[in-house]
């Protein structure tokens, strides 16, 4: 299982029919038992910039990965509830009955190089409307335009005022970019006897980017216990995964990403000569920036990479335990606790001598996410004759904790120096929320002769972000398969033939926590420095109610 397109640092895009990314969950099956989180990331790109932080399916090391299956419209509606476009079901592995311990070692190198199908036109040079630049000033300002006269081998001026020769280099983005490299080495232990097994697997993930001086570290460490004693089953994991990111690449729009200037130099400007001459990437002398380009948000690229900072470390704790009692050979009940623990600390900083920003900034920041969940559901199979017949019913309630806090601001009072200590009017803020849903549903399968199917799901939710008046909601859900190549002699073209009907409705709560209520916060100072309040929002509770689709 490769890094993601987006490195191994970058967040995962799932694709499940509509394309409904972000809505897609993902159910972490630790010991075949049932761990759910959503995928979300942590800090992402927007319209005016930002990184991709990553998402959760980063903290796995895909040599712990048993299977890969997809749960689609009634399963993962029942599976999730609220806004279930899918549902990626990852199972872990788990030990094996056996004599002694067994030993497990594995490790494996990917290497990572950007694919240029930029395909631009390299006959005519630096400028605008067919003229080539006459003077210093012309040549920055147009040193990402590429309408200049043909390439003639003349020497012309540009942004650093040398003449050079006015002749396409040949040069592509992947003389900027260099080739990344992602190392993952991991070590396992298991083994068990008829009554229990077990597994502990170490990892460690390091990654070099390709963009210069991005790289990320991951190590995890993955427990499995499992046990059976009679008609009693008892499951336990935990993961703890550790994550260092340094420089995430900027995304989107101009300012700091290295990406968009990269694509928008001028064909006969070297990287080499804006790179500049010092040891300092991307910098004059002085140790500013190296300006190439008329635009001040269009930052140099070795500047963009080299002398603006993130990093952000991750520490995450998930805990699975499971209870299952078979009352009967055809009745069970079943309860499990499962906990997600989320640390973020991490800090940035736009460089002092930045173009758009000359005196910099400098932010710190730390996140702590929990999610707790507790099930608890009967279950079972029975057969009778060419009828099958399984089911399940049960509750489940949900808790997320999220805690935000943070510092930092513009302006460095010394040069150069890039901490919380030397901001000039450093602020702070602070962020917390809490957010509940409790569940009940059922489902029960009835199959005919091993070839026809009938599936039948509810579920009511009842949100915490919602009025106790307008809180709580149920969806059903419908479907019958038919698998034809089992019940019929098709021709022998036909190894396999299926046809399936589903109806199902979904629906989900308010998203945020407190829109309910009129809250106040500052909004910046008046007379003499008093601080303003103001209204952030209010809704009329009467108003907002589930939704159902």
């Amino acid at each position: 299982m490769a890094p993601p397109a987006s490195g191994a640092a970058g967040s995962t895009r799932v694709v499940i029919r509509v394309g409904l990314t972000w809505e897609v969950m993902i159910n972490l099956c630790m010991s075949s038992m049932e761990f759910r989180w959503k995928v979300v990331t942590s800090g992402q790109a927007g319209l005016w910039g930002g990184n991709d932080g990553g998402d959760g399916l980063a903290a796995i090391n895909p040599d712990d990965i048993e299977t890969i299956s997809v749960l689609k419209g009634a399963a993962a509606a029942l599976s999730m509830g609220q806004k279930p476009a899918g549902v990626i079901l990852i199972t872990t592995k788990t030990g094996k009955a056996r004599k002694g311990m067994g030993i497990q070692f594995n490790s494996n190198i990917t290497t990572d190089k950007a694919i240029d199908r930029t395909d631009f036109q390299n006959q005519y040079g630096q400028g605008l409307d067919g003229k080539k630049p006459t003077s210093q000033m012309d040549a920055l300002d147009n040193s990402s335009l590429a309408w200049g006269a043909k390439f003639d081998g003349s020497q012309v001026v540009q942004f650093d005022g040398v003449q050079r020769p006015y002749t396409h280099l040949g040069e592509t983005i992947n003389d900027f970019y260099r080739t990344g490299a992602t190392y993952n080495n991991s070590l396992a232990f298991s083994g068990g006897n008829e009554t229990g097994t077990y597994r502990l697997a170490l990892s460690d993930l390091s990654n070099s980017d390709i963009m210069p001086n991005a790289s990320f570290r991951r190590h995890t460490a993955n427990l499995n216990i499992n046990s059976q004693l009679k008609k009693l089953t008892l499951n336990m994991t935990a993961q703890y995964t550790f994550q260092n990111a340094k420089n995430r690449p900027r995304l989107s729009d101009s300012p700091g990403n290295a990406n968009f200037t990269v694509t928008t130099k001028a064909g006969n400007i070297p990287y080499s000569v804006i790179k500049g001459e010092t040891d300092k990437l991307g910098a004059l002398p002085d140790g500013t920036e190296l300006r190439y380009q008329g635009n001040t948000f269009a930052t140099n690229p070795y500047w963009a990479a080299n002398q603006f900072y993130r990093s952000d470390i991750t520490n995450r704790l998930l805990g699975n335990a499971s209870a299952r009692y078979d009352l009967t050979d055809w009745l069970y009940v079943m309860g499990r606790v499962g906990t997600d623990l989320t640390n973020r600390d991490g800090a940035s900083s736009e460089a002092y001598g930045t173009a758009y920003k000359p005196r910099g900034d400098y932010n710190e920041f730390f996140q702590n996410i929990r999610q707790d969940n507790f099930d608890i559901f009967v279950g079972g199979e029975k057969k009778f004759g060419d009828i099958s017949l399984d089911y399940m019913a049960g509750g489940t309630k949900s808790r997320t904790y999220n805690e935000t806090k943070g510092g930092g601001g513009n302006n460095l009072v010394v040069p150069f120096v890039h901490s919380l200590n030397n901001v000039e009017a450093p602020t702070v803020n602070y962020g917390y929320s809490a957010v509940g849903t409790n569940s009940v549903f059922g489902s029960a399968n009835i199959g005919y002769k091993n070839w026809l199917y009938f599936n039948l799901t509810g579920r009511q939710d009842q949100w915490s972000t919602l009025s106790k008046d307008n809180n709580t909601l149920f969806y059903p859900s419908a479907g019958v398969s038919a698998i034809v190549s089992e019940a019929f002699n098709l021709p022998s073209i036909f190894s396999f033939a299926k046809v399936r009907a589903a109806w199902a409705q979904v629906g989900g709560g308010a998203p945020q926590p407190y829109a309910l209520e009129l809250t106040y916060g500052f909004v910046g100072t008046g007379h003499d420095g008093a601080n303003l309040a103001g209204i952030n929002q209010g809704y009329s509770k009467s108003r907002l109610k589930p939704f159902i689709y």
